[in-house]
């Protein structure tokens, strides 16, 4: 399974905190809100699952869940998988975006 968002006001209200699952055997990237701005990345937060089947999450204008939106349509999945690739070359290995924090964030 894999995640990204890209939703420029996610996660606004919380403090930068180190990853807590940095010692994962996953690849975890990190792609800052700047850069995805920058790449023109959809402000989408979308899971993708083995490829084939995607969930994309439906926000209100006060950041809150309003529900899911799951779908397997090979073309909607194959641009998601496209996105994710884009984001993924430009995004830091969650270890070195960690060290880069400042202490005690």
């Amino acid at each position: 399974m894999t995640g990204f968002c890209a939703r420029p006001g996610f996660g606004t209200r919380s403090p930068v905190r180190r990853p807590s699952s940095l010692e994962s055997p996953e690849d975890i990237r990190i792609l800052t809100r700047a850069k995805a701005k920058e790449l023109n990345l959809p402000d989408d937060d979308i899971w993708i699952f083995d490829s084939k089947t995607i969930a994309r999450l439906i926000f209100d204008d006060q950041d809150r869940t309003l529900g899911v939106e799951v779908t397997a349509d090979p073309a909607e999945v194959l641009r998601v998988c496209q996105i994710r690739d884009a984001a993924r070359h430009f995004a830091v290995p969650a270890h070195d975006f960690a060290a880069a924090l400042p202490s005690g964030a």
